[in-house]
Order: C-alpha cells, then sequence, then structure tokens
C-alpha cells in the first residue's frame, strides 16, 4: 500500500474517533434533622456521605453536573447538604461546596 494512502487512511481513522468524556465525581454529604437520620440516608444505603461517578466533557460540565445536588427536595428530612466535584482528578472550584454561593 502507498505510504500516503495508509497515512490518510490512519488520518481518517483517528479523526472519527469519538472524543473520549472524563469522569467526574459527585461527593454529596447530607445533614440530616434529628431524628430523621434513618429516613435520609436509607435511600442511599445508609451511606453519608456519597460519591456518584458521572462522563463530562469539561470541568464546568461537571461543575453544573454537581450543582444539580444542591437542591433539597425532602426539606423536611434533610436541613442541608455540601456538594464537591472532581474532574478527573482534579477538584472543581477548589474543593469548596458548590451549594454556597
Amino acid at each position: 500500500m502507498d505510504p500516503k494512502i495508509a497515512l490518510v487512511a490512519a488520518m481518517i481513522a483517528l479523526l472519527s474517533l469519538p472524543a473520549a468524556a472524563g469522569q467526574c465525581a459527585i461527593r454529596v454529604d447530607r445533614q440530616a434533622h434529628p431524628g430523621k437520620v434513618a429516613e435520609a440516608y436509607g435511600p442511599y444505603g445508609n451511606r453519608n456521605p456519597t460519591v456518584e461517578m458521572k462522563p463530562a466533557d469539561s470541568a464546568e460540565a461537571c461543575r453544573e453536573l454537581a450543582a444539580k445536588n444542591c437542591t433539597i427536595i425532602r426539606k423536611d428530612i434533610l436541613k442541608s447538604k455540601a456538594v464537591q466535584a472532581i474532574y478527573d482528578g482534579i477538584p472543581v472550584a477548589a474543593g469548596h461546596d458548590l451549594c454556597k454561593p
């Protein structure tokens, strides 16, 4: 095979690969109201904090994914949450709580 054709074929194959997404680790630390610990942590296997891994294209995308966890839905059970994110091993927002402005 002609070396130029081989080079072009290799470049086409390489450029057609999808871009690999990075890994976003989302750490959520929940604080329950007094007497509500079992209800607060039960849905998470009685673990607190929890860490969830999600694919993300950038540190900013990781931050956005993590920030979605700041909303407290069960306000009668949880009094607060702290959310941190790590994108490809590097803390997002210097490791600060993404729920605090």
